[in-house]
């Protein structure tokens, strides 16, 4: 038997799996919990807060909440980051906040960097 691999056995991501009807395609919203359309698709992504995953995509829709969770499934969790990809036809320019010298807020404890699912604490 040969060791080669055989490029008929390699699995490949599938195409669009639904017909697009217009330009933009099917419209994602970047909500907390919705799962983001597979990186073949043809869409249009609506800015709600979370970064659109034509700037970042990661291996896994959820990380795992438990450390064991994750050494049980031995999936990577890997982020391809494109911080310049090219927005599509219908796509909204990334909204920019400037926030002078002070900078972006930050917590004054842990200094992390507050973001849509951030609420303040009292006490």
């Amino acid at each position: 038997s040969s060791s080669r691999i055989d490029p008929e056995q390699v699995p490949r991501p599938a195409g669009p799996s639904e017909a697009v009807k217009e330009e933009g395609g099917k419209v994602y919203y970047t909500d907390k919990y919705h799962i983001p359309p597979p990186a073949t698709a043809v869409c249009t992504i609506v800015d709600k807060g979370s970064c659109s995953c034509e700037f970042m995509r990661t291996s896994v829709n959820q990380v795992p909440a438990f450390p064991s969770t994750a050494n049980t499934a031995h999936v990577p969790i890997i982020v391809v980051c494109q911080p310049f990809a090219e927005l599509t036809a219908k796509a909204e320019p990334v909204p920019l906040i400037d926030f002078g010298e002070s900078g972006p807020l930050r917590c004054t404890r842990c200094h992390a960097y507050v973001n849509p699912y951030f609420q303040w604490q009292n006490g």
